[in-house]
């Protein structure tokens, strides 16, 4: 077995044992979330995950662990003590968490510049009663150190964040069954004199889409020391979706390698490239033990302000008429990116709900290649299906970053591709008009 195959079987190093899955809620701030972002555009609805959101990146690395939506609980703006006021929101659900990732106090390091911080004995105080409510309620709290912000150039900021991090080691250090998670190493600039983010991790508006996944493999790597013999990283189909699309695992037909981007594709996939002037894709199989896809392989010169491979395919009509308005339907692919990639700047998914009159854009967090490494999971949010759907299509697109005079290299392991769909309410149980796909998917 070649090594990037044997990255994409077995990423990374084992994480867990082959104990039960972990199953994490989080609570913070805008660290945390929202997830998503919605905007109006082109005459169709557009749903986004957010790049900067590390809990969007920690998904994608592990995304069994942060399921269902309701577990990530972000107030954007909220002091520590107002995040303290939600507690009881973790722990009410009717199946409980096994532990909680909390990232507080950042906001309250900002309100000392502008002179409005509650006292710190008040940020220290909320801090210790969270730790102290999810014990008593059996669910280990797990504190996440804030990422580092350009703001620490501030005398007033760096103060306060200096007492922040002292605190919640003060209280992962004297409080029986709390975990403290420091990310910072991996956000510093390269010979920092204190806690300055590098450039590319981290701007006065928060993380970049570099840095927030760079602070999510952090954490990732911190659950595997804290649950060595469970599992953190499970990809198992969900088994309550539908598959609607064909060939999710990217079959090609036999003695499919072709060159350029017009040549044979994978069974039901078409790969094509808009604005990437001399750009050549060259897509073959691969076969790994328990695994199949397609490798996309890009090279060339190229002159570009915007362009992308895209790997796409329209899903069956006789899937998109098995819809029932109010289903739920989204997409996922799972992927790496093994090698150094060479002008290659982002990864991303999308899937469209073509309607009479308009769409409605799905859309995962747009992934840097640099940093992506081994195997992992893109998604996009989900949307209760209309009742005019007229067409579904997926597409992954690889980006190319802008520029004249550059050269392309790398490639990107797909694995599998799915666009999925979930009856929701009470027939969800007992309605029988979906199984095919999955039995087509099986």
């Amino acid at each position: 077995m070649s090594d990037d195959l044997r990255m994409i079987h077995q990423d990374p190093p084992p994480l867990c044992g082959r104990g039960p899955a972990v199953r994490i809620a989080v609570l913070g701030d805008d660290r945390i979330g929202p997830l998503s972002v919605s905007s109006r555009e082109q005459g169709g609805l557009s749903l986004s995950f957010r790049e900067d959101s590390f809990i969007v990146w920690l998904r994608a690395l592990a995304p069994s662990i942060l399921s269902p939506d309701e577990l990530v609980i972000a107030v954007p703006g909220a002091a520590a003590a107002r995040l303290a006021q939600r507690v009881n929101d973790v722990v009410s659900r009717e199946e409980r968490p096994d532990a909680v990732l909390i990232c507080a106090g950042l906001e309250d390091c900002a309100a000392a510049i502008r002179g409005v911080a509650p006292d710190f004995s008040e940020t220290a105080h909320a801090l210790e009663r969270m730790a102290d409510f999810f014990l008593l309620n059996h669910v280990k709290p797990i504190f996440v150190i804030p990422p580092p912000s350009p703001l620490f150039a501030n005398g007033l900021f760096a103060e306060r964040y200096i007492a922040l991090i002292a605190t919640l080691r003060r209280i992962s250090a004297c409080i029986s069954g709390v975990a403290l998670i420091d990310p910072i190493p991996a956000l510093l600039k390269p010979q920092a004199y204190g806690l300055e983010p590098d450039d590319r991790y981290a701007t006065k508006d928060g993380l970049t889409s570099v840095g927030a996944f760079r602070l999510a493999r952090a954490v990732l790597q911190s659950l595997r020391e804290l649950y060595p013999t469970h599992r953190v990283d499970d990809r198992a189909p969900d088994r309550d979706c539908a598959v609607l699309n064909d060939n999710p695992e990217l079959r090609m037909p036999e003695r499919a390698a072709t060159a350029g981007i017009a040549g044979p594709q994978p069974t039901a996939y078409a790969i094509d490239g808009v604005g990437t002037g001399g750009v050549a894709a060259r897509a073959t199989p691969f076969v790994s033990p328990g695994s199949v896809g397609v490798r996309i392989a890009l090279s060339g010169g190229y002159a570009t302000s915007w362009g992308a491979i895209r790997l796409y395919q329209r899903a069956p009509d006789s899937a998109t008429r098995q819809l029932r308005c109010g289903d739920l339907v989204g997409a996922f692919c799972d992927l790496a990116c093994p090698g150094e990639a060479k002008n290659i700047s982002s990864v991303s998914l999308h899937a469209t709900l073509v309607r009479a009159h308009d769409f409605v854009g799905l859309h995962s967090a747009p992934c840097p290649v640099a940093e992506a490494g081994s195997l992992l999971r893109l998604s996009t949010p989900v949307f209760a299906a209309p009742d005019d759907i007229q067409a579904l299509h997926v597409s992954l697109h690889i980006l190319l970053s802008p520029g004249v005079d550059r050269d392309a290299a790398g490639e990107i392991l797909v694995q599998r591709m799915v666009l999925s769909g979930r009856r929701m309410g009470a027939e969800a149980g007992r309605d029988q008009d979906m199984s095919p796909f999955a039995r087509r998917a099986a």
